[in-house]
């Protein structure tokens, strides 16, 4: 993912990650699947939303092997966890991001 491991954001805004899936000599390659997994802190990993490209639109792929995922609008004022996951080349990796009140966008929580 292109973002730092960690970020803020307040509620009604939406965050976007761009991943780059290479081959082991580094060329950009397509996965067979990409996936991500959206959810709260609040939420058990079994209730993480499942995002998968070619069947959600959340998930668009730019180029040969780069691919970018738009989250839902944050709703609640806590941490939510997202993981971007493929098969062939089977790799995984995480990001945390911090949500805050607003000031003018009412919490769903």
């Amino acid at each position: 993912m292109t973002t730092t491991l960690r970020e803020t954001r307040r509620i009604g805004q939406q965050s976007t990650w761009t991943v780059t899936f290479t081959d082991d000599v580094g060329d950009r390659v397509d996965p067979v699947t990409v996936r991500f997994r959206w959810r709260r802190k609040s939420q058990s990993i079994e209730d993480a939303t499942v995002f998968q490209h070619g069947v959600d639109s959340e998930i668009t792929r730019e180029a040969v092997g780069v691919y970018s995922f738009r989250s839902p609008v944050y709703e609640h004022a806590e941490r939510h966890y997202v993981r971007v996951e493929s098969t062939l080349p089977n790799t995984a990796n995480e990001q945390e991001v911090t949500v805050e009140r607003s000031l003018f966008v009412e919490s769903g929580s």
